[in-house]
């Protein structure tokens, strides 16, 4: 980040240099395209789901085009994702991918916990 200032209205203004500014269409692109191929839908099913067209959806994963915000909640949801993870990058992945294999785990330990619990406790009635 650059400070720039006018000397003429002693002002400061923050400025973001470009190269500091992520490629959001890209990195909406590949997480669309990734998400969408690891649930093994066609660019054709997305749109059905969408409810918008699978030339649309070929454009946003070639970032050709950029869908608007309600487009982008559309997709999120049918793609099984919050919104926010469309923007995910490399690492941020990771570490959503850890967050969900652990919460994962502790669903199936809860379920199975519960289910134990309920059997000893209706053996223990008997």
């Amino acid at each position: 980040m650059r400070l720039l200032c006018t000397p003429a209205q002693h002002t400061t203004i923050l400025a973001v240099a470009p190269e500091d500014i992520p490629d959001v269409r890209r990195i909406l692109a590949e997480n669309v395209r990734k998400q969408r191929k690891q649930l093994g839908m066609s660019q054709f099913q997305l749109a059905e789901r969408c409810g918008i067209s699978a030339s649309f959806i070929g454009e946003i994963e070639t970032s050709k085009k950029y869908p608007s915000a309600e487009t982008l909640a559309l997709l999120a949801h049918a793609l099984g994702l919050a919104p926010y993870q469309l923007y995910l990058e490399g690492s941020d992945w990771e570490v959503h991918d850890r967050y969900e294999s652990l919460r994962r785990l502790y669903r199936d330990m809860k379920h199975k916990l519960n289910k134990q619990l309920d059997e000893s406790f209706w053996d223990s009635l008997q």
